[in-house]
């Protein structure tokens, strides 16, 4: 079993770093926009168009925080409202890297992260993931927008209780896929800060990781950028 996960992780380690290679060649290819001009716009007093007010320089990083609650829900159902909460928290700190942008269009981000769970158990997590953000809303200029997917690695120090029920659940790991979906929503006057929702899903990956266990939490948090 440790040289199926070695075999499993080298494998996720690889691709990420063919993903990071895609990344910085085509950002040799074209120019990239790891710091990004934002212009914020603004309604005129007398005409409807939208007049540009003044600009704004967005790095390249960001700080996310956020926190949210265990559910019931599989993957499959994840984006129905859940059937019930569990007595089982998280509250989580990342740190995100946009290392290859695509005009105003989409990027590539690298986020790891740490991550405390609470209520029917105490223990950490560690994570890091490569995320794929869409940026081109046509509404952006009343309320920014953008929806990620994120593909990586977890590690808990403890189990969680709910990974170790259910049918056909089998060998349990301390390491697993995590994947996460996320939406941001900003001010057009405040594009530094956005309101985070996200999905963290832990999960053996088809079965690459175990047999039949998971766990999503859905969260709310705040995402800033410097």
């Amino acid at each position: 079993m440790e040289m199926k996960l070695l075999r499993l992780l080298l494998v996720n380690l690889f691709l990420q770093a063919l993903l990071g290679a895609f990344a910085v060649s085509a950002a040799a290819a074209g120019p990239a926009a790891p710091i990004e001009k934002v212009q914020l716009l603004a309604k005129t007093g007398g005409g409807p168009q939208a007049q540009p007010v003044r600009n704004q320089t967005i790095s390249a990083w960001s700080l996310v925080l956020f926190a949210g609650a265990l559910s019931e829900n599989k993957l499959g159902f994840s984006l129905l409202p859940p059937d019930r909460f569990r007595n089982d928290f998280l509250s989580g700190l990342g740190l995100n890297w946009q290392f290859y942008r695509h005009g105003d269009t989409w990027d590539l981000e690298l986020e790891p992260m740490f991550v405390q769970h609470f209520g029917s158990a105490d223990f950490g997590e560690l994570a890091a993931v490569v995320m794929a953000r869409w940026r081109k809303f046509p509404w952006n200029e009343c309320l920014p927008t953008t929806v990620a997917v994120g593909e990586g690695l977890s590690y808990v120090d403890q189990i969680p209780e709910i990974e170790t029920r259910g049918p056909g659940v089998g060998p349990i790991n301390h390491l697993n896929n995590l994947l996460i979906f996320e939406a941001t929503f900003a001010l057009a006057s405040q594009p530094r800060t956005a309101v985070v929702l996200r999905l963290h899903h832990r999960s053996v990956a088809f079965n690459l990781f175990g047999e039949n266990n998971e766990s999503n939490f859905f969260c709310l948090g705040l995402r800033y950028n410097f």
